[in-house]
């Protein structure tokens, strides 16, 4: 698929902006919540949103650099949404499984889409800069 340049520049930006943005939200959430965990599943998920958060960063420096990791690093992002997107609502909330499995296949398709992203804009745009 072949984008034009000005696009690919505007989607880097906010692929950009959207992964800095998960990455503060992961990590500033799962480290506040990590302590107030008092059963498995929340610190399950305390631990998978703090392990997005991570990744989000590393999927930006990836992207740059050391590309031989980009696409493990990526997986464990998009899992990482998964787990703490599908068990939050549950283990947190108090809803149902059902509800859990929603919020879940959303961040899915959230995390896949901002992978594309960093894939579609980001990765060309530092392989004709190196």
């Amino acid at each position: 698929m072949k984008i034009h340049p000005g696009v690919r520049q505007v989607l880097a930006a906010l692929t950009v902006i959207l992964l800095l943005a998960a990455a503060f939200q992961g990590i500033a959430g799962g480290a506040q919540q990590l302590p107030q965990s008092g059963t498995i599943g929340q610190y399950v998920q305390s631990v998978a949103q703090l392990l997005y958060g991570v990744c989000a960063v590393f999927s930006i420096a990836t992207a740059v650099r050391w590309r031989e990791y980009a696409a493990p690093v990526q997986f464990v992002f998009i899992a990482g949404c998964v787990v703490a997107g599908g068990l939050a609502a549950v283990v947190w909330g108090g809803e149902s499984l059902a509800s859990g499995l929603v919020a879940a296949v959303v961040a899915f398709a959230i995390a896949c889409a901002l992978v594309w992203m960093l894939r579609a804009a980001v990765i060309p745009l530092a392989k004709k800069e190196l």
